[in-house]
């Protein structure tokens, strides 16, 4: 599979710079502008449907009567949410509400886990809807998989690369208990949260480099969200390499990147200045990734690495890096909450 940048250039082509009046081209003159304009115009992909496999599958363990349930005791900005939401986006919100306010039997009912990291805890996300996992990130990594006929057998081994306090592997488990779960990542506090409130999965510290303290091809799926967005060049592909690894040949590996739907949608929400966007566009375009220190000297909630900020990556430049190792069997742009791309590959021998 090749992922052309011509047809990305075709996407952002701007328009001639205007000349000043003594007919000379200003050499930056509007070129943000014109990038940003472009962007902001940039077509949305199609995405998938509300419901995901994950959300499908607790919303059918709940009982007729455990809606009615939640309705009586909805409040606040929860009741607000659960009022606005289409009958498509209620299936998805129900089981998590109903954990959040401790409806009897649900949990069991969904194995999911009734538990919430404080404030001093490392977590993606906080709040009602947060509070038992993200299930709708769990979608996309299930969904993901599936979509690249790399979906996991039974009793399959999973590794969370980069998973914070929990919260996606969380609903995996909860969704496929059969699977063996593991989850790594460098803050201590979160894994260790992780361990002592989330039964069924095995959590571990893991270092800011390579390797991580698993056997050579020990994994049968492993993957990370938004993990492969922050880091620089040389450690992005350090760490590819060791997931080739650990990954057993023919085993998958999903990853989610930073790309151009990223600025747009940074664009649209006003999360990223005119400048920096055009910036971020140009380096793209002619160089396939680009890389900003951002945590400055502490670190992203104490953790410290040069090589971890923020990151953009153009397809063809992951496509040039992972090949012939990997294989590359699913991307999809913007399929991570419409900001990030999703790549999913099968590992070579």
């Amino acid at each position: 599979m090749r992922l052309r940048r011509a047809r990305t250039r075709a996407t952002l082509a701007t328009p001639p710079e205007p000349a000043t009046r003594n007919g000379e081209v200003p050499v930056h003159a509007n070129r943000a502008s014109a990038d940003t304009a472009a962007l902001q115009g940039r077509p949305e992909p199609e995405h998938p449907p509300v419901l995901g496999p994950v959300t499908r599958a607790l919303d059918e363990r709940m009982l007729p009567g455990d809606v009615k349930a939640l309705e009586a005791v909805l409040e606040g900005s929860a009741k607000h949410l659960w009022n606005e939401a289409i009958p498509e986006s209620r299936r998805v919100l129900a089981p998590l509400l109903a954990l959040y306010y401790d409806l009897d039997g649900v949990a069991e009912r969904t194995g999911l886990v009734r538990a919430a990291p404080p404030e001093d805890i490392h977590a993606m996300a906080r709040g009602p809807l947060a509070f038992a996992g993200d299930t709708m990130v769990a979608d996309v990594v299930v969904r993901a998989l599936d979509e690249a006929g790399l979906g996991c057998p039974p009793s399959s081994t999973v590794l969370d690369f980069g998973c914070s306090s929990g919260r996606v592997a969380r609903a995996i488990r909860a969704f496929r208990p059969d699977l063996t779960l593991l989850g790594c990542d460098p803050n201590t506090a979160a894994v260790a949260w992780a361990a002592a409130h989330l039964p069924g999965i095995r959590f571990f510290e893991s270092a800011v480099s390579p390797p991580l303290p698993l056997a050579a091809a020990s994994v049968d799926r492993a993957y990370a969200i938004s993990i492969w967005s922050h880091f620089a060049a040389t450690p992005a592909l350090a760490w590819l390499d060791e997931m080739h690894r650990i990954v057993k040949p023919g085993g998958g590996l999903m990853i989610t990147t930073h790309g151009l739907d990223t600025v747009a949608h940074q664009l649209r929400g006003r999360l990223m200045s005119d400048e920096s966007a055009s910036e971020t566009t140009a380096a793209l375009l002619h160089d396939g990734y680009h890389f900003r220190s951002i945590f400055g000297e502490a670190g992203d909630w104490g953790i410290t690495d040069p090589g971890w900020g923020e990151a953009y990556a153009g397809a063809d430049w992951l496509a040039a890096h992972v090949t012939p190792r990997w294989s590359i069997r699913l991307f999809r742009r913007a399929m991570l909450q419409r900001n990030q791309d999703v790549l999913v590959l099968e590992r070579q021998p």
